[in-house]
């Protein structure tokens, strides 16, 4: 993960994939009118941009447990909520005052007596 406060990344990561998302009429239009694409040309590069997007918001890693904040398995199988207001792997809430701090209690758990 980059540098600085995992809260600044997690907004820059939502603001990127929402400003693409919305955008799309905006980037037709330049692209058509600036280059001369065809839409056919246009919308399948504007949809692998927005699955690569995606794909990094998605995976923002969480500061506490480093999986990705939204995915994790639920009874051996895979699941995703973009809208979680926690992490789906530890539980550290989204706007929580110790995103920079370790899970102490986790390290714990996980050293050999």
């Amino acid at each position: 993960m980059e540098a600085g406060n995992p809260c600044q990344e997690y907004q820059r990561r939502k603001r990127w994939f929402w400003t693409f998302f919305f955008g799309f009429p905006v980037f037709t239009v330049i692209l058509n009118e600036s280059l001369g694409l065809p839409f056919s040309y246009i919308v399948p590069l504007y949809v692998v941009l927005h699955i690569a997007i995606g794909n990094w918001f998605a995976n923002f890693p969480c500061p506490r447990c480093g999986e990705p904040f939204h995915s994790g398995y639920w009874f051996n199988l895979p699941y995703h909520n973009d809208f979680a207001a926690k992490c789906v792997n530890c539980g550290l809430p989204k706007w929580a005052n110790d995103w920079t701090e370790k899970n102490e209690e986790k390290d714990k758990g996980d050293s050999v007596h």
